[in-house]
């Protein structure tokens, strides 16, 4: 097979971590209460990119799996490795999305 190309494994995103300190003001709100938030464009811009970057890591990994099962491996380890990369991308997008959530929930409990 001519395609058995070594393709190295694509370094994905780490993973934020949402700060403690967060979480806590966050568990601190009344678990049925209505929440006061404010979101800037940019925070709806974080969110899309989050979830279009999950469904184009799902269409590379389609994609990886139609060419490892046609025997083109190569180009299946470089669909796989973009669809790894988008995930954690789409991942981080979203933890920032729901940090902006937490910190402005919080930010406006504190102020009543």
């Amino acid at each position: 097979m001519a395609d058995q190309k070594y393709v190295p494994m694509a370094i994905a995103p780490e993973p934020l971590t949402i700060p403690q300190a967060t979480l806590d003001r966050w568990l601190a709100l009344p678990e049925n209460g209505y929440l006061e938030v404010a979101f800037t464009r940019n925070d709806w811009d974080t969110l899309f990119s989050s979830l279009n970057n999950g469904l184009l890591s799902q269409n590379r990994l389609d994609q990886a799996l139609v060419e490892w099962s046609n025997g083109q491996t190569g180009e299946a380890n470089i669909a796989l490795n973009e669809a790894r990369r988008l995930r954690g991308e789409s991942s981080n997008a979203l933890r920032r999305f729901f940090m902006q959530l937490m910190s402005s929930a919080t930010r406006a409990s504190s102020h009543e």
